[in-house]
């Protein structure tokens, strides 16, 4: 779904590695993404997948974008570090790329901010719930998949 231009996600899951369990920021990676609301609006972006970042954030234009009305977004969304000042509520979109959810857009929820120039980021929540990725530090490179165990 949102993932560095010609990257590919490995066909077998890749090994856990101290670095892909780490709670501390390993990379920033360049992502692209294409995301849409239930009404229809679809918007290309690109943004950070950030292993620090608790949330998932959305700039203003984005979200306007995409149809969505500020006053309509009662779920405030609480942010930390550099954004902790800023006013956010939840957004819900649905994300999608050709490599990685094929037909299957995946729900994400975003904290909207209404900073026109903040960064589109991937994180922790709910980013990270629904794809696998690792990070290969020493080779500048990671994986994204979206693997599910099939019981």
């Amino acid at each position: 779904m949102v993932m560095q231009k010609g990257q590919l996600a490995a066909t077998a899951p890749a090994p856990v590695s101290r670095a892909c369990s780490s709670r501390t920021p390993l990379m920033r990676r360049p992502c692209d993404s294409s995301i849409r609301r239930a009404s229809g609006e679809t918007t290309e972006v690109v943004g950070l997948l950030d292993t620090g970042a608790a949330v998932n954030v959305l700039p203003y234009p984005v979200g306007l974008a995409l149809g969505a009305d500020w006053d309509q977004q009662i779920v405030a969304i609480p942010l930390t570090g550099s954004l902790g000042s800023i006013e956010a509520r939840a957004l819900v979109v649905l994300a999608s790329h050709p490599q990685l959810t094929l037909a299957d857009p995946i729900r994400l929820v975003f904290a909207w901010t209404r900073i026109e120039d903040a960064p589109v980021i991937f994180g922790q929540t709910n980013f990270f719930m629904e794809f696998d990725v690792c990070f290969y530090c020493s080779q500048a490179a990671s994986d994204l998949s979206r693997d599910r165990w099939q019981w």
